[in-house]
């Protein structure tokens, strides 16, 4: 049976590097497939870091309860950390950047295939960083257009300093 759902991943502390896996492979009972369906990621993001804890709310939003059951509340007047979108509040949170830095692509099937890494390495000396294609034993520059058309397995993002950032 299908249903509409939201997926919510909260992140109260932004990493220095992330890494987001993107689900490539399909099951059907006991069959399993590989999904070439291209995703659009992008060279930056932008993420709000949400505090551990935020003001309790009191009383649940419409779309929240439409999304499903929220967790109860805690005692009156104490804090709890948020579980569910809307109780992310974008006013606490503080703005983190994000660069790609490395993709990890799968060409073949389900049952085999083959895998490369873009990387972008850090410009020497004053020069632009180059985006380069491991491939075994083999090392290629690689346009940024090559990177965002790959179909990305992998993901590597890594956090750009923020001043006055804790980080």
């Amino acid at each position: 049976m299908r249903c509409e759902a939201i997926k919510l991943l909260q992140l109260t502390q932004a990493p220095l590097v992330l890494t987001l896996h993107l689900k490539r492979f399909a099951t059907n009972g006991r069959a399993a497939q590989k999904v070439n369906t291209h995703v659009v990621f992008p060279l930056e993001l932008s993420l709000l870091e949400q505090p551990r804890t935020v003001a309790p709310t009191t009383a649940p939003s419409t779309a929240a309860s439409s999304a499903g059951p929220v967790a109860p509340a805690t005692a009156p007047g104490a804090s709890k950390s948020p579980t569910a979108w809307e109780e992310l509040d974008p006013r606490l949170g503080a703005p983190r950047r994000f660069e790609l830095f490395g993709v990890v692509e799968h060409s073949g099937t389900y049952k085999d295939g083959h895998y490369v890494a873009y990387v972008r390495s850090a410009g020497a000396d004053g020069a632009s960083p180059q985006w380069n294609l491991f491939s075994d034993t083999k090392v290629t520059p690689a346009s940024e257009a090559a990177v965002l058309s790959a179909q990305a397995f992998l993901l590597f993002y890594k956090q750009v300093p923020t001043p006055g950032a804790p980080h």
